[in-house]
């Protein structure tokens, strides 16, 4: 059983009072969901996932003061100092709070509707927590509480469908050349982890069947269909031998014939097309939708409009937005009507997108 750290602070947020106040929110849903325990150790600010083969991820948060300063330039150390008390006196309330432990039945038709709380769909598994589209990333999002994770699907030399991203290996294992090119087999033999941490060395290039293990009644799976021939056959494969997980599966694609030839193999399952950035949505949106028989829409967060939005629901399309990490960004969408985000950050994500929806619900 090994530990693997992963630093608290977002690098992506410039200023340590905004970086240490998503962290407190992050800190807050961890611990009252039971999800993780709270220690105070000298000498480093950290989360820690332990898990193993079997068991989903128990986290342990581990700060101190010395982090706390070290974390920000040092004009700014009383300011981020002051907000340590802020951080313990929250830890401690969430502590005491009670928490849920039911984790009940999931299906994908609370994803696939238009209106209500937007789903929030994990990105590549917990990529903020472990190596993108990994078993550990997808153990650490369901571990955490994520109720829908998003993989991207190829296939092997030998027609084996596996969860990886990138048509070449190169960027996210030590191979190089085509993932088609490969054999499960030889798929196996590579790395997928220790280019994120040392902590991930030896982490494989999952299946499909695998990642669907780990979600089986705990996560709907929303799974990108990437370039292959013979690659919804193989994936219509998998999924018919799993009955009882058909309707926690939500199939996306940028390419519409793929969506074409699923609508026709597997019948019944949800079907997302996605668009790529600076595409035309409007009408044009429409008919790509209804040629590919799509069920939703997934459109790059920096293009959509409101009408957009409207235009999709008058035609019974949800519409979910992708990759959404900016928080702010999240609440002008939800404003806007959309029913989903896809998103490196879900569980910050998820108390935006509920709050906003309810707020947006309660006008008049």
């Amino acid at each position: 059983m090994a530990f693997l750290k992963h630093e608290i602070f977002d690098s992506s947020v410039s200023s340590p009072r905004t970086r240490l106040r998503v962290d407190v929110h992050l800190l807050a849903h961890l611990i009252h969901r039971r999800l993780a325990t709270v220690t105070l150790r000298e000498p480093h600010l950290a989360i820690y996932y332990r898990q193993d083969a079997v068991h989903p991820p128990t986290h342990t948060i581990l700060f101190d003061r010395q982090d706390l300063s070290a974390a920000s330039s040092r004009r700014r150390r009383r300011p981020l100092l002051r907000h340590a008390a802020t951080l313990v006196a929250l830890v401690l309330v969430c502590v005491a709070s009670p928490a849920s432990h039911a984790s009940p039945h999931v299906d994908a038709s609370a994803w696939t509707q238009i209106g209500g709380i937007p789903g929030v769909v994990a990105h590549r598994g917990g990529s903020s927590l472990a190596p993108e589209n990994t078993l550990a990333a997808y153990r650490a999002a369901i571990g955490r509480g994520d109720r829908a994770v998003e993989c991207d699907v190829h296939l092997s030399a030998d027609n084996v469908p596996v969860v990886i991203h990138d048509p070449v290996l190169g960027r996210t294992t030590d191979g190089r050349g085509l993932v088609r090119r490969r054999s499960l087999r030889s798929l196996r033999r590579l790395d997928a982890g220790g280019w994120w941490s040392g902590a991930y060395d030896g982490e494989g290039v999952p299946t499909l069947e695998e990642v669907l293990d780990i979600a089986k009644n705990r996560a709907v799976v929303f799974l990108e269909l990437k370039q292959g021939r013979g690659l919804v056959a193989a994936v219509q494969k998998v999924i018919d031998a799993r009955p009882d997980q058909r309707d926690q599966i939500v199939l996306i694609s940028f390419d519409g014939r793929l969506l074409r030839k699923a609508s026709k193999k597997l019948p019944g399952v949800p079907r997302m097309l996605l668009f790529k950035k600076h595409s035309r949505y409007g009408r044009n949106m429409i008919r790509l939708a209804r040629r590919a028989r799509a069920t939703m829409v997934g459109l790059d967060f920096v293009n959509i409009r409101a009408r957009d939005v409207r235009l999709a629901h008058k035609r019974s399309l949800p519409v979910y937005a992708y990759t959404v990490n900016d928080l702010p960004r999240v609440a002008t969408l939800v404003r806007m009507g959309i029913d989903g985000v896809i998103t490196d950050r879900p569980f910050l994500a998820s108390e935006v997108t509920a709050t906003q929806a309810r707020e947006y619900a309660a006008r008049p």
